[in-house]
């Protein structure tokens, strides 16, 4: 008889297994979401981070002028809120060149106000801005600015773009004063 309760006692009852199958159940389901919360963070982390690497970029090849461009522009349109755009027309030729810039999926980008928006980027060596040198953001005879929507002014200090999915969202704010713009960062 004791060899048999020894042999037993080893053993786990069907109860032990179901309370462990739960426990692992709910580990699995919370680690699940978790993961998925990370991804959805993640994606607007990435969008937010690769405009601001893109708006710096851009920033740097038209304060260089070293392509003979001076100025270059990213176009925000809420009619393809999941794309952005960075321009610039070519010296002499006059030909335009666009790269059109897809958001992770899922992920938009916005503006409060306007919807539709142009940030300039200029090379601040240059005086004497005319309309449509920067997707008429510089508007002759009149304050030159760093961010319109078709030659109005959208705010003389700063312009917020947020990146959203689902309930996250990250902004970026770009800085600046007439024709400069002297800081792009994340808020978030």
């Amino acid at each position: 008889m004791d060899k048999y309760r020894s042999y037993h006692s080893r053993a786990y009852t069907l109860i032990e297994l179901l309370i462990s199958l739960a426990i692992m159940a709910i580990i699995g389901v919370l680690a699940f979401y978790g993961i998925q919360d990370f991804n959805v963070n993640q994606a607007v982390s990435d969008a937010q981070h690769n405009f601001i690497s893109d708006l710096r970029a851009t920033q740097n090849q038209a304060a260089l002028g070293a392509d003979g461009v001076n100025f270059k522009t990213v176009w925000v349109n809420t009619g393809s809120p999941d794309q952005y755009t960075i321009s610039y027309t070519v010296p002499l030729s006059n030909n335009l060149v666009s790269v059109t810039k897809i958001l992770p999926t899922g992920v938009t980008v916005s503006a409060p106000n306007p919807a539709n928006f142009t940030v300039c980027l200029a090379n601040p060596k240059l005086t004497g801005y005319t309309t449509g040198q920067c997707g008429n953001c510089a508007v002759a005879g009149s304050e030159a600015f760093f961010a319109c929507n078709n030659g109005t002014k959208v705010d003389s200090n700063y312009l917020d773009v947020t990146f959203s999915r689902g309930s996250v969202s990250k902004t970026v704010r770009i800085e600046g004063n007439g024709m400069d713009i002297s800081r792009i960062y994340a808020l978030d």
